[in-house]
């Protein structure tokens, strides 16, 4: 049983998407965590394998895993399942002619919405990341004080360890904690300790056990499945201006713990 002043940091593994990634960068970067990230000795680290459709990359992930000792829950891509989502043009605007899309198959670098709205429902099955999220807090609250659900191309460099952990004692009403986050191009930059990138993108967010809100499980990859959330908190940013699919209904809830 852990203290229940300790940290979980939940790390979820998904399906890369090339080209928007390298077809083995979550495997290149679970071994540079693996080798090069410290871990304080009240956090404790663990992996959700999220319906990863090739085989032989979730065995060679859970193999380096296995490497540290650590503990891992892998949730299994349905074959059968996705094959039984469907693809919707209910609800696309009437200008679109989803035969057309269909077989053109490409996405315009302006606007690739039309695309993704008849695949909605398998991307929402295949990628599940608010699903993986969810899932990852409800196992945390069983018996940490905080929990971590984190992406898993993240990295926590010494400082950022000591920073977050000063983070949680700044609040004693804090419910959640938002950890910012930079992307890089290069990883050996996070070897040097006196490195510190300026953090634009969209952050992380903490969940302390008594937390009541979570993410929208409707709510598909590259469609405001995080910032959503942090738009319904309260908490500053332009996720508070972003607007998801055009023609896409939004039935966002209030939150119970709005501005914590």
């Amino acid at each position: 049983m852990a203290n229940r002043n300790d940290i979980l940091l939940y790390r979820i593994l998904g399906n890369d998407l090339p080209p928007r990634h390298d077809s083995r960068q979550t495997l290149k970067n679970l071994q540079f965590i693996l080798e090069n990230e410290h871990v304080p000795a009240n956090v404790e680290r663990r992996w959700l394998l999220n319906r990863i459709t090739d085989e032989a990359l979730e065995r060679e992930l859970i193999a380096l895993i296995s490497t540290k000792a650590e503990k891992y829950l892998s949730v299994p891509f349905d074959r059968a399942g996705y094959a039984q989502c469907f693809l919707d043009a209910s609800g696309l605007p009437k200008r679109f002619d989803p035969v057309d899309i269909l077989r053109n198959m490409q996405v315009s670098a302006k606007d690739g919405s039309p695309l993704e709205w008849l695949y909605r429902h398998k991307n929402l099955y295949a990628i599940n990341l608010n699903g993986a999220r969810n899932l990852a807090v409800a196992e945390g609250c069983k018996d940490f004080r905080w929990t971590l659900v984190f992406d898993g191309n993240t990295f926590f460099s010494a400082s950022g360890f000591a920073q977050l952990q000063d983070l949680a004692k700044v609040n004693p009403e804090a419910k959640y904690l938002v950890v910012p986050m930079a992307r890089m191009s290069n990883n050996s930059n996070l070897l040097d300790p006196a490195f510190a990138p300026q953090a634009f993108d969209e952050p992380q967010i903490a969940f302390r056990n008594d937390a009541r809100d979570r993410f929208d499980e409707n709510l598909r990859y590259g469609n405001m499945n995080k910032a959503e959330l942090l738009a319904r908190l309260g908490i500053p940013g332009p996720w508070n201006v972003w607007r998801g699919t055009p023609w896409e209904p939004r039935h966002r809830t209030a939150a119970v713990d709005y501005g914590k």
